[in-house]
């Protein structure tokens, strides 16, 4: 029930930013999730860091900064998305559970609100399924879809890889949402977020040439011992 509360919060708080033009900030608030990540894996699941990545994590913590400095205010579209879903998936990695089975019982949970949600829209007159036309039923349905998909494989992968190295991955899903802010919805990008962005990039950039190399030359070892 946790998790799947932690689920609704992160979508509702998504499709708002994204309705509302927030697209950069959602953008900014999954680029903050994967240092959430990191630090829930190392305080509840005994995660260690090594010496480069902790340099890649204070330049990405540098650049965040940065931002919320300028801003003035705390970002809270961007900071809830990034808590909810990080600690969705330290809950999701310690449930254990298969994909499809996990996220089968989290939309049951959510099931009955969802209908309360849909009957108070068609009341209201707000309902938008089957009654704008066909094309928007489509879209309806296929976002279904295109939320569900990454689920199903971001809770495969959780169990199968740390939360550290989790987290450096989901840097790739903000990068593509800042793509389409700026360049389909003409989302101001000023030189405040091209720093932090830059140092978010630069922090990624160390911390998976780190990874790979750390790998390649525990291989190495390993086939020397071998």
């Amino acid at each position: 029930m946790l998790s799947a509360t932690l689920l609704s919060v992160n979508w509702l708080v998504y499709i708002y930013a994204v309705v509302t033009s927030n697209i950069v900030e959602t953008s900014l608030g999954y680029f903050i999730n994967p240092l959430v990540s990191v630090f829930l894996g190392m305080i509840f699941l005994s995660e260690r860091l090594r010496p480069m990545q902790w340099i890649a994590i204070i330049i990405a913590l540098s650049g965040i900064a940065i931002q919320l400095i300028y801003y003035g205010a705390v970002p809270w579209i961007a900071l809830t998305l990034a808590c909810s879903f990080g600690t969705y998936g330290l809950l999701r990695k310690n449930l254990g559970l298969p994909s499809v089975l996990g996220l089968a019982l989290e939309t049951l949970v959510i099931l009955p609100f969802a209908l309360l949600g849909l009957l108070w829209f068609y009341s209201t007159g707000n309902m938008a399924f089957a009654s704008v036309n066909v094309q928007t039923d489509v879209l309806l349905v296929m976002g279904g879809v295109v939320t569900s998909f990454p689920l199903l494989c971001f809770a495969a992968a959780v169990t199968r890889l740390s939360l550290i190295n989790i987290g450096m991955f989901q840097y790739i899903a903000p990068s593509l949402s800042l793509v389409v802010a700026v360049v389909m919805y003409d989302e101001p990008f000023g030189i405040d977020r091209i720093i932090t962005f830059t140092c978010i990039w630069i922090a990624l950039t160390i911390f998976t040439g780190e990874t790979i190399y750390y790998h390649r030359r525990l291989a190495r070892r390993t086939d020397v011992d071998i």
